[in-house]
Formats: C-alpha cells, sequence, structure tokens
C-alpha cells in the first residue's frame, strides 16, 4: 500500500511550462505560481494546449487544477488532462467533467510520467493553478540497505535486527517488549565510498507469516547525523503486506522505524536512493599508468585522464591495464566506464586486482556483466593497496575511464 496525498510534495510548482498560446499577461507560467490570483488563459476558443514539465519521473498521484476564481468555470469541462513520458508519449489521460467546481481532482495509481498536458476543443482554456502530487520515481534504483547495519531497541529470541536488512522478506525482526521501541539502520556502515546515502523511497515490508495488524501505525522516519527528523509518514493500513512513502531525496544518515503501543515486526526494510560521493577522491585520476599494448593512438593514459569520451585500447591478447596510485591508499570503490560506442561486451571476464606497495596481491573482483558504468566493491571490509590492475585474457580491453575511489593512508 502506498501513502495517503496528504503530506507529499507539489511537483510542478514553478516548473517550466508553456502553451500552444495566451492573453498578454496570462502566460502558461502562471499556471504553476502557487497563486491562486494570477491565471492561464489561452488566446484561441478552438484548440488549446498547457504543459508542464516535471524535469524528473514523478509517481503521480493526483492533480489537481484550480479553476478561474472570477467566474466561467463552466468552461473547463471537456478538458482532457494527460500524463506524458519523456518520449511525450502518452501514459494516461482524464476528462474534466459536467460543471467542473472551484477545483477539479483526479487520482491516480502512482502514474510515472514527466510531463502533464491539459488539452481543451472548441472553447477557452483558462485555470488559476494546477497542483501534480506525489513522489519521484525510484524504479532501478538500489536497495542501499543491503550491506549496512542495523539496531533495535530490544530483540525476541533471534529475531535481531539485521533480519530487516538482510534482503529476505521471509525472515523478519521482533523486538521483545510490546512497549515504545523502534528498528534504526545507520547508513554510513559499511559505506561505500564515504558517501552520503540520499534517500528518495522507503518500503516496509510486513512479516508475512502472521500478526500483520502489529504494523499499524508505526512511524517511518529519516534522521540527520543528530538524529532530528528531517521526513517521516506514518502506516496507516490495517494489515499491509507492503507499505512505502517518498522523500524528496534527502541526503541523510539514519532510518528508523518506531512503535508505541505494539511488537515491531519487520519482514524486510528497503532504503532506495544513490550514494552521493563525500569523503572520497578519485586517486586514479592522471596517475602513471602501463599497458601490455595500445592500439594506434588509444594510449593507456586515455584510461585515466578524467574524460569518459576518450578511450585506451590494447592491441594483443592477454591484454593488461594498471594504475599506480603512487602510495598505499584504503580503496573503497572501483569505477570503469565502459567503452561507449560499440564492443562493451568485451570487457565481460576481465579481472580486477588491488595490489600493495611491493605488488603482492591483496584482492581481486572480476567483471561478471557489460553495462555502460561498472562499479565493484570488495568482499573485504578493509582493501589497502598501490597498484589497482585490469586484465582480459579473451579479448582485447578497452575502456574510457577508470576511477579508483578512497583515501590515502
Amino acid at each position: 500500500m502506498r501513502l495517503p496525498v496528504d503530506g507529499m510534495i507539489n511537483y510542478a510548482q514553478s516548473k517550466p511550462a508553456w502553451s500552444s498560446g495566451n492573453l498578454p499577461n496570462w502566460g502558461p507560467e502562471n499556471g504553476v505560481d502557487g497563486n491562486l490570483g494570477t491565471c492561464f488563459h489561452s488566446d484561441s476558443s478552438e484548440t488549446s494546449t498547457w504543459t508542464v514539465d516535471l524535469q524528473k519521473a514523478v509517481e503521480v498521484r493526483q492533480i489537481r487544477i484550480f479553476n478561474r476564481q472570477d467566474g466561467q468555470q463552466y468552461r473547463l469541462q471537456g478538458a482532457v488532462v494527460s500524463i506524458l513520458d519523456f518520449g511525450k508519449h502518452v501514459v494516461v489521460s482524464s476528462t474534466v467533467g459536467l460543471n467542473p467546481g472551484m477545483e477539479v481532482t483526479f487520482d491516480f495509481n502512482d502514474i510515472e510520467g514527466r510531463y502533464v498536458e491539459i488539452t481543451l476543443e472548441g472553447e477557452f482554456l483558462h485555470f488559476t493553478d494546477v497542483m501534480v502530487i506525489g513522489g519521484l520515481s525510484h524504479n532501478g534504483m538500489p536497495n542501499l540497505a543491503i550491506g549496512r547495519s542495523a539496531y533495535q531497541t530490544s530483540t525476541f529470541e533471534n529475531f535481531n535486527a539485521n533480519l530487516a536488512i538482510d534482503g529476505d522478506i521471509n525472515t523478519s525482526s521482533h523486538t521483545l517488549l510490546p512497549e515504545s521501541g523502534y528498528l534504526q539502520v545507520d547508513m554510513l556502515t559499511h559505506n561505500p565510498r564515504g558517501a552520503v546515502a540520499v534517500i528518495r523511497h522507503v518500503n516496509i515490508w510486513n512479516r508475512l507469516d502472521c500478526c500483520k495488524e502489529r504494523i499499524e501505525g508505526a512511524h517511518v522516519q529519516v534522521l540527520d547525523a543528530n538524529e532530528q527528523v528531517l521526513g517521516e509518514f506514518k502506516i496507516t493500513d490495517k494489515k499491509p503486506e507492503t507499505f512505502g512513502g517518498s522523500f524528496d531525496d534527502i541526503e541523510r544518515r539514519y532510518v528508523r522505524v518506531s512503535h508505541e503501543g505494539n511488537y515491531l515486526n519487520i519482514g524486510e526494510l528497503e532504503i532506495y536512493g544513490t550514494w552521493k560521493q563525500m569523503l572520497s577522491n578519485n586517486l586514479a585520476l592522471n596517475k602513471p599508468v602501463s599497458s601490455s599494448s595500445e592500439m594506434a593512438t588509444w594510449e593507456a593514459e586515455r584510461g585515466n585522464d578524467g574524460h569518459t569520451g576518450s578511450i585506451t585500447h590494447t592491441f594483443f591478447l592477454p591484454g593488461w591495464w594498471e594504475v599506480d596510485l603512487e602510495f598505499s591508499a584504503h580503496i573503497d570503490l572501483i569505477t570503469i566506464y565502459n567503452r561507449p560506442d560499440c564492443c562493451q561486451e568485451r570487457i565481460q571476464g576481465a579481472v580486477v586486482t588491488v595490489y600493495d606497495k611491493h605488488h603482492n596481491f591483496v584482492a581481486s573482483k572480476t567483471i561478471d556483466e557489460y553495462p555502460a558504468v561498472i562499479e565493484l566493491e570488495f568482499d573485504e571490509e578493509i582493501i589497502v593497496g598501490r597498484y589497482v590492475n585490469i586484465t582480459s585474457d579473451i579479448n582485447f580491453l578497452h575502456f574510457s575511464e577508470f576511477e579508483v575511489y578512497g583515501g590515502y593512508i
């Protein structure tokens, strides 16, 4: 289940808007200025179109149109309200019915889109404001809770807090006491490249085997390092299997689920968002490099020159490329930008290896897939090394940029 509209964000306000034409001083921007004293008014009574660009993929739950305040509200009837995707294709549409009042509301089932368009034929189109209410889409975002650590105020038997972030909805955490208690995830523990979590969506899976009613009334909060609440929602359903809420990309440290007057059981706590680099630097940038061979002008130095449009390419098989960080460093993350123009699959199977200052083996990781950007974290908690090598025994080795994030020791 999802949150009610109350407390959600209006993503249309102050966003770019345009129209097929407007009367002087009644421009399309008036429709998203948050002021019911201004009005958008088309310059034609034939076919008129008004559009707002939300600038991001938004899961739209509700659209509110505030009608003209000084009369002639009837003109809005028959207007078609559409949600459009990034390609400006219609995802869903609704039509304003007869005798519209001062406000017209459309509810949607979290329809993802970027644009909202209003079209009217055979009458002037005018209104004072449009609100597009929902949350930013988290489709394709990673679950940042995986690999972090969790704490709860008490524990029943073996139902510990980390069972709530183990990636398995069939296991669950369980507090020991039915009084006030909470479970909290620290986003800084086991954290890639010293980054801060940018949180867009939190989803709670309820305990699946029994006792689903216990979760009703629980509060989900996002907190800063001082444990000040910066965003929250309440689970209002009676026996939800899952319940989620969106945030406007909040950069914070903790996510807490608290409950008063009942046991707290959580099947899985999922925290969707991105990591924002804060403490680590790209230690490989412009450092000394070498390679087994070079194809034409695609030298080894192109692999860490800071430009993802340039390419390094070996000439013979097997091929390898290596960067010298010049000093020993703790390595949090390695990012490889694949060749953008073709042949991306060639990097699959390549092995990335970290060596210490004496060129002794420290750790390695095999590239299993070939996306546009490859991110590698090592299984070991602390990786310290000076040289980072990538080797391919089965294909030409080429990529556009090799980044090593961490800090010198």
